[in-house]
């Protein structure tokens, strides 16, 4: 309570609150970081996050929506937007949102790999091959390099394969699937 004046707080006791299951409670102090602080990216995910608990995506959808309009550059906005955009099966406007989140942090291998599992969800096994290719080439990442691997073996590109999950057994020498791989071997 006594940094209740700051979003930061707010989103705090709201996180407090939601853990011990006091959901009214912690809708509001979502809520009041947000009219403190209408910037407050985190404030409206996890209102958002709150709203998709309670299977009420349409809120989460305004919120995430209200959010961006505010703050139309935040990757995790948009993101969080595209997953309830999902959940909602709008897929087509889902991907337009992955876009935009990779488009605002390219760096950001998190939205790399979500677009890009999202593209092959859409049938663009292709596009989400290329996507992953350039996210590895930048850094390499497990999750990235798990579905590169497994969407180039999808696409018949075996040594495709190989060469990802060995980037992966260079930066994870100890990462289970590689053990596993070896054992085969």
């Amino acid at each position: 309570m006594e940094n209740a004046d700051r979003p930061e707080g707010l989103a705090s006791l709201g996180n407090l609150y939601l853990s011990r299951g006091e959901a009214v409670r912690a809708e509001r102090m979502y809520r009041n970081a947000i009219a403190l602080d209408a910037r407050f990216v985190p404030a409206y995910a996890n209102l958002a996050d709150l709203y998709r608990a309670g299977s009420r995506d349409g809120d989460a959808e305004r919120v995430l929506r209200a959010g961006l309009r505010t703050i139309p550059g935040s990757a995790a906005l948009h993101e969080a937007l595209g997953l309830v955009l999902v959940r909602q099966g709008k897929r087509a406007e889902a991907l337009s949102e992955f876009a935009a989140a990779l488009k605002t942090a390219p760096n950001n291998t998190r939205h790399a790999y979500i677009y890009a599992v999202a593209l092959h969800d859409a049938g663009r096994r292709d596009e989400a091959i290329r996507l992953l290719e350039a996210a590895a080439e930048r850094r390499g990442d497990r999750d990235v390099l798990l579905a590169l691997a497994a969407f180039q073996r999808e696409a018949g590109d075996s040594a495709g394969a190989e060469r990802s999950l060995h980037k992966l057994a260079a930066i994870n020498p100890d990462d289970p699937v590689v053990a596993a791989l070896e054992s085969r071997r």
